[in-house]
């Protein structure tokens, strides 16, 4: 599995755990980039 399947998949299962909660989703694509690129050194 590539990076970019396991971060989608982490986003969509924070999105769907949000709307239960909050009714609205979380994560955005740009959002879960901008979180990987900040990791980077």
């Amino acid at each position: 599995m590539t990076l970019f399947s396991q971060l989608s998949r982490a986003r969509h299962e924070m999105n769907r755990k949000s709307e239960k909660v909050l009714g609205m989703k979380m994560m955005t694509k740009t959002m879960m980039c901008m979180q990987v690129w900040l990791n980077f050194p």
